[in-house]
Formats: C-alpha cells, structure tokens, sequence
C-alpha cells in the first residue's frame, strides 16, 4: 500500500487548523478575564482608599 506524503500533510493540517483556532479562542477568553480580573482589583483598591480617606 502507497502511502501519499501530501495527502497525509495536508489531513493533518486539516486537523491541525481547528485546533489552533480553539486554542486561540482560549487565550483570549483567558486574556479578557485576566484584564476583567485587574480592572475589578483597581476598582476595589479605589473604593478602600476612598472609605479610608
């Protein structure tokens, strides 16, 4: 049986390609509530400081 080098490539950048763009989809969900997460942070040292002060 002949196995076909450009047709064994090009299934598995097939393959590969909705996996990236998962991954890509996961960092930037992750990156957004990282960003959510400090701006909350902020909000909450500015509202102690302004209780205390």
């Amino acid at each position: 049986m002949a196995v076909d080098l450009t047709s064994i490539v090009l299934g598995l950048v097939a393959g590969a390609l909705p996996c990236l763009g998962w991954a890509l989809h996961l960092q930037r969900r992750h990156a957004a509530r990282y960003n959510e997460q400090a701006l909350l942070q902020e909000r909450l040292g500015s509202a102690q400081l302004a209780q205390a002060g």
